[in-house]
């Protein structure tokens, strides 16, 4: 007798009679069938967000393990998720996971970038006073939308360090994905916002401030305490490895995610440069 993984009853036919949920298997579940689903779910708002959203920055992977072993009805889906958590990145301010120097910041992030950005603003016969907000409201375009390839990327990372596992579906990892950067999102819109405020408390009462850049050393800083220990407790729920091997995975995890910025930070610079 087989039982539907989302409310435990028995299952009859290809949808569950209590709950209504199709038979669910991961090995069966491509990601054309992944996305084609929650593409259904996004012409109206799930309420189910306000409970899955907890979950998702208190207890790592969670959602996904739920997602995984088939209770998927009782949790928004993961993509619709991720759509809804950009809406807010966006609308509280994007830019903490970007630099906010922009022009002045494209040599950090593309050597000799900047003076090509100059020699083009000359060749244009624009003054460069007036090149740079176009290319900062240019290069703003870019980082709302290349953000959304850093998904797919990880999960493919993540695909390949399982690749000894039997269960190393690919779904499974873009679900993790979704959920892992749906969390950085969150976590980079409102640490960034305490972070400026504590900043600013301390040059009123120093007389200076404690950090003058929110890049670099700082962000690392940030991810090490808000990211590092939240990616251990999701690779271990989700992949249910020993304690030696998820922190062997999880340091990867960094050094990954930490790239995977710079890239995607380095890329919007880029075509911002080409196409402006």
């Amino acid at each position: 007798m087989e039982l539907c993984k989302n409310c435990n009853a028995e299952l009859a036919g290809a949808y569950c009679s209590k709950c209504g949920q199709k038979r669910f298997s991961l090995a069966n579940l491509s990601v054309k069938q992944f996305l084609a689903s929650a593409r259904k779910d996004l012409s109206r708002f799930d309420f189910k967000l306000f409970s899955d959203l907890p979950r998702l920055l208190f207890r790592p992977g969670m959602l996904t393990r739920e997602f995984v072993e088939g209770r998927i009805h009782q949790h928004i889906k993961p993509s619709t998720m991720f759509l809804w958590m950009n809406v807010f990145f966006f609308l509280a301010g994007y830019k903490a996971l970007f630099p906010r120097e922009g022009f002045y910041a494209a040599n950090t992030y593309w050597p000799g970038l900047g003076s090509r950005i100059v020699e083009k603003a000359a060749e244009r016969g624009i003054p460069l006073a007036n090149y740079i907000p176009m290319f900062n409201e240019h290069l703003a375009h870019y980082e709302k939308y290349l953000y959304f390839c850093l998904v797919p990327i990880f999960a493919v990372f993540l695909f390949v360090l399982y690749f000894y596992r039997r269960d190393n579906y690919y779904v499974r990892h873009v679900v993790f994905s979704v959920h892992f950067w749906s969390y950085l999102v969150v976590f980079f819109t409102v640490f960034p916002l305490l972070l400026r405020l504590s900043n600013g408390g301390f040059h009123w009462i120093f007389g200076r401030y404690l950090f003058e850049s929110y890049d670099g050393m700082v962000f690392q800083a940030v991810f090490m305490i808000g990211v590092v220990p939240y990616a251990w407790l999701a690779l271990r729920k989700v992949y249910a490895e020993n304690i030696w091997l998820t922190i062997f995975k999880t340091v990867a995890v960094f050094f990954v995610v930490v790239y995977l910025r710079q890239w995607d930070i380095g890329m919007t610079y880029y075509l911002a440069y080409l196409t402006q």
